[in-house]
């Protein structure tokens, strides 16, 4: 792929999308409707891929806490054990 420039390669680029992907398809919309369209369409695509980064750390946030709830360990069990380690340190 030649980078040139080309608004349809600026565009695909700002939003994330491969301009090989699309680099047929751009010269063929009939007006700027056409292009507004896209802009659109990949300010979507950006949207919904933000929403789904969200949910999968939101679902992963919470699995964590059900299986700390399930096995009974406390939310601080970092900061104990890490305690626990410098307090053997100590008694060396």
């Amino acid at each position: 792929m030649i980078e040139d420039g080309s608004l349809g390669e600026i565009l695909s680029g700002f939003h994330g999308i491969p301009y090989a992907d699309i680099q047929e398809i751009i010269p063929q919309l009939p007006n700027q409707t056409m292009l507004f369209q896209f802009q659109r369409d990949a300010q979507h695509i950006q949207q919904l891929d933000r929403r789904l980064r969200q949910a999968q750390a939101s679902l992963g946030q919470q699995l964590t806490s059900w299986v700390m709830l399930q096995t009974g360990v406390p939310n601080d069990a970092p900061q104990r054990a890490l305690q626990q380690a410098e307090q053997r340190l100590a008694d060396l």
